[in-house]
């Protein structure tokens, strides 16, 4: 199949604008490539609209085009590609004399469309929680993590912080330090709770060596899960 080639109207201002940075700015030819198929998909828009060239092309016609690239949930990267090349272009049309005015001036890019992040289904959860066995103390450990981090939204540097002294059994909470050493309260649910008892009374003990410190959870080299075993 033929690849599609730049609307006529576009081709001969394109092809100069490409050799001068290739040839005086030194870009490497993957870089004019690029370019060149982010100028032609631009001046293949343009021409749906009825412009007939880079003359004619004004500010509100390239903001159409990046709004509709935006919806179509192009990466931040490609998208900032695309308005480098017409910078460019629009700066080199101003310097030769063939446009008085720069009609990428006032662009920036749109606000891309936030995709929701992916769940897990209960099932899946449930799963994960059920994968480590626990008849050894790094199941009973990977466990009451797992329900842990579940039932408290702790990001995982929180977690590998906590320390025994962080635990409150009575009231169902722990003290954790997060980001600027700021202090908030976290409730357990029940289900982490019963899980770090059984981690406390049958797993944590048959992990501790001679050094070990007051860190919650511990390897099996009785270091703290934070460092490197």
């Amino acid at each position: 199949m033929q690849e599609t080639e730049i609307p006529f109207g576009f081709t001969e201002l394109t092809d100069s604008f490409l050799a001068d940075i290739e040839l005086e700015k030194g870009l490497s030819k993957n870089t004019v490539q690029s370019y060149y198929h982010d100028l032609k998909q631009c001046a293949i828009f343009l021409t749906s609209l009825g412009i007939d060239g880079w003359k004619n092309v004004k500010t509100e016609h390239i903001s159409l085009w990046l709004s509709k690239l935006t919806l179509e949930v192009y990466s931040t990267k490609s998208l900032s590609r695309k308005l480098s090349a017409l910078r460019m272009l629009a700066k080199n049309l101003v310097r030769e004399g063939i446009r008085k005015d720069d009609f990428v001036e006032l662009i920036s890019l749109p606000k891309l469309v936030k995709k929701l992040p992916s769940t897990l289904t209960i099932n899946e959860v449930t799963s994960l929680l059920e994968s480590p066995d626990l008849t050894t103390p790094h199941g009973l450990r990977d466990r009451a993590i797992m329900e842990l981090l579940y039932s408290s939204g702790l990001r995982v540097s929180e977690l590998c912080a906590l320390t025994l002294h962080s635990l409150d059994f009575d009231d169902g909470f722990l003290r954790v330090f997060g980001k600027g050493s700021k202090e908030r309260i976290v409730p357990i649910g029940g289900q982490a709770l019963s899980s770090l008892r059984n981690y406390l009374l049958d797993g944590r003990p048959k992990l501790l060596k001679r050094r070990t410190g007051s860190e919650l959870f511990i390897s099996q080299l009785g270091k703290s899960i934070s460092r490197k075993t």
